[in-house]
């Protein structure tokens, strides 16, 4: 209530393996710098939107919100759970044009290569294409961390609907509009991080280790300013 703190999904220090629980007390160790104030990515009015027609003040959201984060968190299907629908139509875009400025790295970088796969999955969508095996500059940070899974192997959909959850917990879905638009940026990528743990898993890793990498490429790309205008164009159904 008045702050909130949200783990990134790029790190396999929070998507593989058993790992402690985030406390208070830990994260103000982390973040609090002494003498310094505190600053927010961004702010949440009181009064958030649920779709084109409906908004709700903060206090209704929240029995609403954890609702949605328990249904997220034991569901089978994340994607069914989302209740909504991948790649809307998007205003003033299409995808298939997005994917192709995607694909084109601008050099070796962890991000560009991030971004390449991120348009070959959407390239995969779109027009049913191979993504190809890029060589993942990562791979090294996940190889120790794979150890933790071997002791204590993960369901994936559990790794999915934990991330969809923090996805929702963080509101950054209200930078875009609504929640009913929030849920189809979320479908899109977690359709898009499926598409590419599958093509990992293919490339011989472990299913865990392929939604781990998967995620990181989502939550790089979709957390930078390349992904923001394209989330505010998608249109609500």
């Amino acid at each position: 209530m008045g702050l909130r703190v949200v783990t990134p999904h790029r790190c396999p220090c929070r998507t593989l393996g058993p790992r402690p629980l985030v406390t208070p007390q830990s994260v103000e160790e982390e973040i609090v710098i002494p003498n310094a104030p505190l600053d927010p990515d961004y702010k949440v009015s009181g009064v958030l939107r649920l779709n084109r027609k409906e908004s709700v003040r903060f206090t209704a959201w929240l029995p609403m919100e954890a609702q949605w984060i328990t249904q997220l968190c034991n569901a089978r299907d994340p994607a069914s759970a989302l209740q909504s629908d991948p790649w809307p139509q998007l205003r003033g875009m299409d995808w298939m044009g997005i994917a192709e400025k995607f694909c084109n790295a601008k050099d070796n970088s962890s991000f560009e290569t991030a971004k390449s796969l991120m348009g070959f999955a959407m390239a995969s969508a779109q027009a049913g294409t191979a993504i190809p095996p890029l060589k993942r500059p990562w791979s090294r940070f996940f190889d120790a961390a794979e150890t933790r899974v071997l002791q204590a192997p993960q369901a994936t959909n559990e790794m999915y609907g934990d991330w969809l959850a923090d996805e929702i917990w963080s509101l950054q879905w209200t930078q875009y509009g609504s929640f009913a638009r929030g849920r189809h940026d979320l479908a899109t990528r977690l359709d898009v991080a499926n598409r590419l743990a599958a093509s990992f898993e293919q490339q011989g890793l472990l299913s865990e280790r392929a939604v781990a990498e998967a995620l990181l490429v989502v939550d790089v790309i979709t957390h930078s300013e390349l992904w923001f205008d394209i989330a505010r164009a998608m249109q609500e159904t």
